[in-house]
């Protein structure tokens, strides 16, 4: 998602999604795993206002969604270079069911707290 979407985006959008005190749960596929202290603004914990956890290794994707209100925001990855909206309520109702069960199948992120903090203490700096 970071190549397609670029590291500016992600900066920009984690930035406006923790002044806005947004909480959000991600799964990252474990053979995609990123290390946050070369990404700190995917960092976790409750200053990051974010939860990740690692699906199962025998679970393989490349594709990822975003659920909020009534819309689903669905991205391939490079390959496909593909990106749809979907307002639809019953729609979001089964993708956060099935969210909720692979939750509960993955394992917490290990983060480097202190990599990521330094994205938390630029963001401090900028508002002064």
């Amino acid at each position: 998602m970071i190549d397609i979407l670029t590291p500016q985006f992600f900066k920009y959008h984690n930035k406006e999604r923790i002044k806005n005190k947004l909480y959000t749960n991600a799964i990252w596929p474990a053979d995609q795993v990123l290390d946050v202290s070369n990404y700190q603004y995917l960092g976790a914990g409750q200053k990051f206002y974010r939860e990740i956890r690692v699906a199962p290794n025998t679970m393989r994707f490349s594709m990822g969604y975003w659920v909020y209100a009534d819309k689903a925001v669905f991205l391939s990855s490079k390959g496909e270079s593909l990106g749809f909206i979907i307002q639809s309520r019953e729609l979001v109702d089964l993708l956060r069911a099935q969210f909720k069960i692979l939750w509960q199948l993955s394992s917490p992120l290990k983060s480097n707290n202190i990599a990521s903090s330094r994205f938390l203490d630029e963001m401090e700096n900028e508002e002064k």
